[in-house]
This record gives structure tokens, C-alpha cells and sequence, in this order.
């Protein structure tokens, strides 16, 4: 059968198809006449058709043995293309790395590091997606991921992550909002408003972050729509249902209906990390670290420490975090974990996490 056919074959075949004398094909390929003779009968017998038309005088191809010339060529082109690629792999001349990243940082430093990586290594391939943090994690774990861009990534067993940034984070109002014309808010004047966020489960040390800033503010945020995405998020803030706490980037969205304004008394932010995989290292992969080195050179020594094979640690965790249980993955833990709560209920805080059931009209998929 065809599928039983080597490479070797393919080899002897095609050079005597090409020099239509078995002595000249064996010189060729530095192998005894009789060998040639044998490999090509034992192609012929698998394949169940005569490959030649054999005389005395000469030697020709039948039909089959055209056709098959024509597929032989382009099966070792393609053997010889993919030992090619796969020793320039090897070397770091070329390469693929799998990247994703939060939603937010596809507006903020993900395009940055993708412009530089492609000046410097334009031989680099990429595979791109959206994904949470949660499920960046485990990609890495399973080896579906070379490198993830996530919030909040907190200790935890074979996982490698350095700080990028701290980014501001902004309170999103619909433009027709009583404080829409303000310059800068202040997050106690939100006590009495209706929030749109993530379900916990999705990211639970972001989630707890910004619970913690309200609390810190004077209040128990109203959760009345849950959202798998920013996009989601000021979809429901432009139509004047929820105002919602984004990632300064997520400004970079422009969509209209929505106000952006700066926290102050105090400023609030949220984190960037970069997170790998502990022991998974390519050349590909290095490739993009310097280069991300270079998009971000204010952290370019915390990334440095990702290529390294002594653990440095994951990045520690805002101070304003609320503490609970850590699951297995080293975030806080699903039980007691909230969701949407009905319209107008609060969202109260403890340190074993924050109670509540999943609301039936919940937005996106968590």
C-alpha cells in the first residue's frame, strides 16, 4: 500500500526516472546496481503496477509510473522542506509561538510588542487569542501555549510571570450620566449605581480587586449584568443600563454612548503580567521575550528572569487584593465565589470570598 511506500524508495525511484538507466541511478545515488533493481521491483510489488517498461535496449515509464514520478517529487520536496524548517526551528532561525492575552491588553501593549517583534524577528510566526487569565493558565499547563498576558496572576506551582505595568483603571459612564461631565470621579459617588462585571470564576483576583476598591470607597457594588469581555461590558454602559470599572486601554475602544473618567482620591489600577509556562523555553519563544524586552523596557529585567532557569517567582499581587482560599491553581478559590446577584442586591465582602448566585441573565459566556 502507498502508505508503507519510504522515502528511500521514492528517492530510488525518481532517480531512475529521471536517468532511465538503472546503472546511471545507481551511481547517482552511490548504491549497487542490484540494490536499485530491488528497491524498485519491491516499490512496484507494494504498489501493485508496473513503475517501467524494461528492455535490453532501454528503459521507460508507463503511465503509472509518470503519474507517480509527478507526486514522488513534490513528497520529497516537501520531506526536504520540513527537515529544513524543523533544523531552522532547532537553531532559532525561524519559529512559532502561541500567544494570548486578556481582552484589554489587545488595545494596550500587545500591538507594541507584536510591531517590535516583527522589525526584529520577522521570521517569527504567531497564533494569537483572546482568552482569561484563568484559562491562559491552564493552556500553559497543558502545553497549548507558549506565553500568556493576564491579570492578576498569582503564585502557584510551574507557572514563571513578571509585572509589565500597573494601567490605570477608569470608571466607564453613559454619556447622558448626571457625572458624565465631570473631569475625574471619585468611586464613593458610584455607591448608588449598578455595575457591569466579570463573574468571579472567570478572573477571581481581579474580580476581588475591584470589590476591595469599593469596599475601600465606602460601598458594596450593585452587580446587575455579568460580562465575559470588556466589549460586552460598554455595551451595557452605552445603553445607559450599568456603569462598569475597564483597564485605561479599553478606552482605546471609542464606542460611543461612553464616558471615560480618571479615578482619583485615590488613583486605582489594576496589573499586566506576562506569565509562562516553568521549563518551557524555545528559541522562537526567547525571540519574543527580547523582544518584549524592548516594547516594555521599564520591565525589561522582570522579563528577563522568564528565560532564566532558576524560578524567580511569580509577581506579587496589588496590595489592595482581598485575600481568600486558594484553589488549585493558586487563585482564590471557587467556593463561596460570586456571580451576578438580582437587580439592586449587594455584593458583600469576607475574607472566604463574596456569596451570591449566578444570575440566569448573565451576559457572554463564563
Amino acid at each position: 500500500m502507498l502508505d508503507q511506500v519510504e522515502l528511500r524508495q521514492l528517492e530510488v525511484f525518481v532517480a531512475v526516472a529521471e536517468e532511465l538507466h538503472f546503472g546511471r541511478a545507481a551511481a547517482r545515488l552511490h548504491l549497487a546496481q542490484s540494490g536499485v533493481s530491488h528497491m524498485v521491483r519491491q516499490l512496484e510489488r507494494e504498489l501493485g503496477v508496473a513503475l517501467f517498461d524494461r528492455t535490453s535496449r532501454r528503459v521507460r515509464l508507463t503511465a503509472a509510473g509518470e503519474r507517480l514520478r509527478f507526486d514522488a517529487e513534490d513528497a520529497l520536496a516537501a520531506a526536504r522542506r520540513a527537515r529544513r524548517n524543523a533544523e531552522a526551528v532547532a537553531r532559532g532561525e525561524v519559529g512559532y509561538v502561541r500567544l494570548a492575552a486578556v481582552s484589554s491588553a489587545w488595545l494596550g501593549i500587545i500591538p507594541r510588542v507584536l510591531s517590535v517583534a516583527r522589525q526584529q524577528h520577522p521570521e517569527l510566526q504567531l497564533s494569537v487569542a483572546e482568552m482569561s487569565t484563568t484559562s491562559q493558565i491552564a493552556a500553559l499547563r497543558d502545553h497549548r501555549l507558549d506565553i500568556g498576558f493576564g491579570r492578576f496572576v498569582l503564585p502557584q506551582p510551574g507557572i514563571r510571570s513578571a509585572r509589565l505595568i500597573d494601567e490605570p483603571l477608569l470608571v466607564a459612564l453613559p454619556a447622558s450620566h448626571r457625572l458624565a461631565d465631570l473631569r475625574r470621579i471619585r468611586l464613593g459617588n458610584l455607591a448608588n449605581e449598578e455595575f457591569a462585571l466579570f463573574p468571579r470564576q472567570f478572573a477571581p483576583a481581579y474580580f476581588d480587586h475591584v470589590i476591595a476598591l469599593c469596599l475601600r470607597a465606602g460601598f458594596s457594588p450593585s452587580i446587575s449584568y455579568e460580562c465575559t469581555g470588556d466589549q460586552a461590558q460598554l455595551a451595557l454602559v452605552a445603553a445607559g443600563l450599568s456603569v462598569a470599572l475597564v483597564a485605561a486601554s479599553t478606552a482605546a475602544r471609542k464606542v460611543p454612548g461612553v464616558r471615560f473618567l480618571p479615578v482619583h482620591q485615590p488613583a486605582v489600577s489594576v496589573p499586566l503580567d506576562c506569565v509562562v509556562a516553568e521549563g518551557h523555553q524555545t528559541p522562537a519563544l526567547s525571540r519574543l521575550l527580547s523582544s518584549l524586552q524592548q516594547a516594555v523596557p521599564e520591565a525589561a529585567d522582570r522579563i528577563g528572569v522568564l528565560s532564566t532557569t532558576a524560578h524567580p517567582g511569580p509577581a506579587a499581587p496589588l496590595a489592595s487584593s482581598v485575600s481568600a482560599g486558594k484553589g488549585s491553581m493558586g487563585e482564590p478559590g471557587s467556593r463561596g465565589a460570586a456571580s451576578v446577584i438580582g437587580r439592586g442586591q449587594r455584593l458583600h465582602g469576607s475574607s472566604s470570598g463574596f456569596g451570591g448566585p449566578r444570575r440566569p441573565g448573565a451576559v457572554g459566556n463564563a
